[in-house]
Order: structure tokens, then sequence, then C-alpha cells
């Protein structure tokens, strides 16, 4: 299962989801990136911002959860933030006990009675909308007044994910399947904000001031944060300040093993994925596949264990009215790798792996292996996917890689690069496996007819 709300462990009572923002952000644009058509994020944080936030976390953090064993700083790589130990932390180690207060959620939007009133009146549902729109009250409207004001501080003002490219950098991507979620996204929150101004902000302007919740920058960056950053709790999303400035990475020796934050109490407690050693930066494996990465981060990560590729088989019209017959739409994405192929796909192949007239009269299942002829058909259907896949791309992975050596390219252009070579470096390894499968088919083909 690739489902985004299900990838991560829970316990028996609560369910979290963590998708941090990687922040390794390059610190400003240069005349040549511009110039190539590529840029980066200005980086606006200040070192006092750092300094604010940690006093800030860690006063509240150590009067209810005892010492704090990290803190904040510039990351390493790129000059955006990480966080690194200030002292040794063991594997499986609760690291992390956040109280609950600190969350930013819909309950502690219901204590601004003016602003729970009108979101309630207007009849608005969707939670993710209502966070986004309590985050901009707190950073536009209240300010330094703000609870969360040395948090909302550490928020990127512009950023380095995808909602943020250039056209021209969103045509790097062509093939993969990112520009079409881009668009859908991006339709989504403008559809979404013009609804809104009319039917929310325009209609309360005594609790909405015009110039700020008037302005579609203002918007897309709330949901941009909300979209990036979001955690799961109790069936609701929440911002929570510190964990989610935690990067992404996989573990040295478990790469299977992901993100594991229960509810204990009123806090929320995060168990460490190895041992640390003081001054290393703490990272989390979020278990996640590339595209889902890129999409809402902006990174990848080259030789993902979890990630898998997006395809939108091209399907004959012949075909669709059985495919339609097994329940399935014919233009159904499916995320694949070798070894792990959805049923639904599976389903799919076998359908194109059938002579036409078998096709017509066959009565059984097709959820089960069929005959040898029918599987070894539907492997080499599998095969002609990946190399569809391959035939859109704008480079090969030679291109990608040697592009990958220069060491000017901006961060934003190396994201690109990174990301579409991961992708086919997963659609090269999925013909090679469905290749092998197909040769042991034939090969067990053969020998049950010998022995017959």
């Amino acid at each position: 299962s690739y489902s985004f709300c299900t990838l991560l462990n829970v316990n028996m009572t609560h369910s979290w989801l963590l998708i941090p923002l990687l922040l390794l952000l390059s610190p400003c644009t240069n005349a040549a990136d511009m110039k190539n058509g590529f840029g980066n994020a200005a980086f606006t944080n200040t070192e006092q911002d750092i300094a604010d936030f940690n006093k800030w976390f860690t006063e509240h953090y150590e009067k209810e959860s005892g010492t704090l064993r990290m803190e904040v700083r510039r990351a390493k790589a790129g000059g955006g933030f990480g966080v690194f130990a200030t002292s040794k932390i063991p594997a499986e180690y609760p690291y992390l006990r956040i109280p609950m207060k600190l969350l930013m959620n819909e309950q502690k939007m219901a204590e601004n009675i003016p602003l729970a009133d009108a979101i309630k009146k207007s009849g608005m549902t969707h939670t993710h909308t209502k966070l986004a729109i309590f985050l901009m009250y707190e950073k536009f409207v209240t300010k330094e007044k703000s609870f969360w004001y040395p948090y909302i501080k550490t928020l990127p003002s512009l950023m380095d994910t995808p909602a943020y490219y250039t056209p021209y950098e969103v045509a790097e991507l062509q093939g993969t399947g990112i520009q079409e979620r881009l668009t859908r996204e991006q339709g989504n929150w403008k559809s979404s904000f013009r609804k809104l101004k009319e039917r929310l902000f325009e209609a309360n302007a005594q609790v909405f001031p015009s110039k700020v919740f008037s302005t579609w920058e203002n918007y897309k960056w709330a949901q941009s944060i909300v979209s990036t950053r979001t955690i799961w709790a109790g069936g609701q999303p929440n911002l929570i300040p510190f964990l989610d400035m935690i990067n992404c990475k996989e573990g040295p020796k478990n790469p299977e093993r992901v993100h594991q934050t229960v509810r204990e109490g009123e806090f929320a407690t995060t168990y460490a994925p190895w041992e640390f050693l003081k001054d290393d930066e703490v990272f989390e494996n979020y278990g996640q596949k590339n595209s889902i990465y890129f999409q809402h981060h902006g990174f990848s990560i080259q030789d993902n264990s979890h990630d898998c590729l997006d395809v939108r088989p091209a399907l004959p019209n012949a075909i669709y009215k059985h495919v339609k017959a097994q329940g399935i739409e014919p233009n159904e994405e499916y995320c694949i790798k070798p070894g792990s192929i959805p049923d639904n796909l599976m389903v799919v192949l076998r359908i194109l792996g059938q002579e036409p007239d078998e096709r017509e009269s066959y009565k059984g299942s097709y959820h089960s292996r069929m005959s040898y002829p029918v599987e070894m058909r539907a492997f080499d259907s599998l095969i002609d996917v990946a190399h569809d896949f391959l035939e859109l791309q704008l480079t090969s992975p030679k291109e990608d890689k040697q592009i990958l050596k220069d060491p000017s390219i901006s961060f934003r252009y190396r994201m690109i690069v990174s990301f579409r070579l991961s992708q086919k470096k997963m659609a090269f390894k999925i013909v090679q496996w469905a290749d092998e499968v197909a040769s042991a088919l034939h090969v067990a083909m053969v020998q049950e007819n010998r022995n017959k």
C-alpha cells in the first residue's frame, strides 16, 4: 500500500502522519541561475530567528517534558535548518515529547472566537484549508503577539518546492507525471481561494483584513506550508514546531524502519530511528515514494527503498470494456516496482496478454496466475509500460548523471535532475525484473511440456 495517509507506523488508538519540508535551501538566487531559467528561493531567516525559536521551544518543552537533547541549527548543506543532537541519543529512545499545547490546529483556532465563528458560519469543512487560514491570520494579523511567532518566523517565505517553480523548471519534469499533478493542485488551490475570497474574507472584512486575505500569494504560501509540514493527529492536521524541522534520510542499517510518533497523554512522542552522537544531524525516514517527496517537498532520495514508479498505462480501446468489467478504470494510475505490482494492474496486464478470441470468451478470474503464454505476454506488456515511460523523458540517465557533475547548477535544477534520474533508474529496474520473470515463466513452461 502506498496511501499518502497510511505509510507510518501507528499505535492502536492514534494515527500520526509526518510530512516535513526538507529545508536544505540554497541561500539566494544568482544571475547565472536566472539566466538559465532556474532559481533558488531566497533564504531570509537569520541566526537570531533560529536562536529565538530554540529559546521559545526549549522553555516550553523542558517545563513539561524534561531535558531536550536536540537543537535547531543551520544544516551542513545548503542554507536551511536541520535538527542536531546536543548529546548522545540511543536508538529507539523517546527523544522528543512535544506538549500538545504547542500544536497549531483547529482546536487552537477555536480560541480565536471571531475567526472561528466566521469560518463556522461559512460552512467550510476542509481541515487543511482551515489550518492554512489560521496560519495566515497568525502570521499576517497577530504577528509578534502570536504565541507561535518564534516558530512562524522560521517558516520559509519562499520555497524550493515545485509549487514555486518557474514554467521553465516545470517543463524539465516532462514525462514524470509531476506536471499534471501540479496543475491539478494549483487549480484546486486557486478555485478554493476564489470561493473563500467572496464567501468568507470579503463577507467578514472586520475579521479578515483585505490587504492580507485578498492576496493570492499569501494564500498560496499558507497552503504550501500546510501541504509540506502537516502532521496528522486524531484525524486532523497539525503544525508541530521542531518535529517538522527534522530532515529526511533512510537509516544506515534499517531502511525499512519508518518514522514513529504516538500520542502519549498530552504529548506527541517520537522514537529515535537509530543512534545519534553529539553534533550528529538527526534524521527520520518518512517511508514515502520519491514522487511524494518531490511534489510536496522538492527533494528525492536515490535508491529509495520505499520508491515506486507512477505510471498510467496507455490501453487500446479494444480492451476498455474488459477492464471496466473487472471494476477497473482504464485510465487508473499505478505505482510499480520490481516484485510489487498492484493487483488491478496485473488484471489489466493479463487482459492485454490474452488473444482477442480468448479475451471475448474468458469467464475465469484475472486475479490469480493464468496460463504460461498469458503470464509471459502480461510481463512483456509491463516492459512496454516502463519503456513508454522512458520514451517520454527529456534526457537519458547518462545525460542526467553528467548534469549532476556540474557543481555550479542551481539547487532546484539539481533536485529536478536527481528526481527524474531516480524515476528512470526505477523504470530500468522494472524492465530488467519483468524480463527475468518472463524468462523464468518460459523455462517453466518448456519444462512442464517436456514432463508431459
